[in-house]
């Protein structure tokens, strides 16, 4: 599945839009990134925009805009999220006028594991996670160090692993999974919580 958008001609200046689900504030502030695919043929008397809102703030600065440019493949795009303090939201807005015809496609949209994967000396000092905030926040020496890795089991491409390749990736390790079969969890790993605390 990808995100499609056919953009005909207009006499004003139409546009569509799509926000992301929220994302918790980043961890780290080196390395973070962004990464999509974007298809693009045809005349495009418009732009393309992506921006990046945070919660609890006015600015919803531009992370990347493209206008009017157009190629007949897909284009892989790598942008830096620097400066986030806070959870966020990606916007993805096209507009577009008159003499437009064209094809949009987005996909592959995803934000880097480094943005919110941390080193144990920052898990000591843990920031308060809005979604969390009913919790109390733990003391540092009820911090617990335990670790769990997941990978993808070594599938690729746009199916998820199997339930036997995640039993024989993790065989040995802390961490059990559940593969979803069918429907829309088909491929998706499923880890149960064990106890209810903060977790990072």
């Amino acid at each position: 599945h990808f995100l499609y958008l056919q953009v005909k001609e207009s006499n004003s200046f139409p546009e569509a839009f799509i926000q992301s689900s929220f994302f918790p504030p980043p961890i780290s502030s080196t390395g973070c990134q962004m990464h999509f695919s974007l298809y693009l043929y045809g005349t495009f008397n418009g732009s393309l925009q992506v921006a990046i809102e945070e919660n609890g703030t006015a600015d919803v600065p531009l992370a990347w805009e493209r206008q009017g440019q157009s190629t007949d493949d897909w284009e892989a795009v790598a942008l830096e999220l620097i400066g986030l303090h806070h959870g966020f939201y990606v916007n993805v807005k096209a507009v577009w006028g008159q003499g437009s015809n064209a094809d949009l496609a987005f996909d592959n949209i995803a934000i880097g594991a480094a943005c919110f994967n941390t080193d144990l000396n920052s898990l000591l000092q843990m920031p308060d996670f809005d979604f969390l905030s009913p919790l109390p926040e733990p003391s540092v020496t009820e911090v617990s160090l335990m670790t769990w890795w997941f990978n993808s089991c070594g599938a690729s491409g746009p199916n998820g692993p199997t339930q036997a390749q995640c039993d024989s990736t993790y065989r040995n390790k802390n961490v059990s999974v559940t593969v979803g079969k069918e429907g829309p969890l088909k491929g998706v790993q499923m880890w149960k919580v064990p106890a209810t605390n903060q977790y990072l």
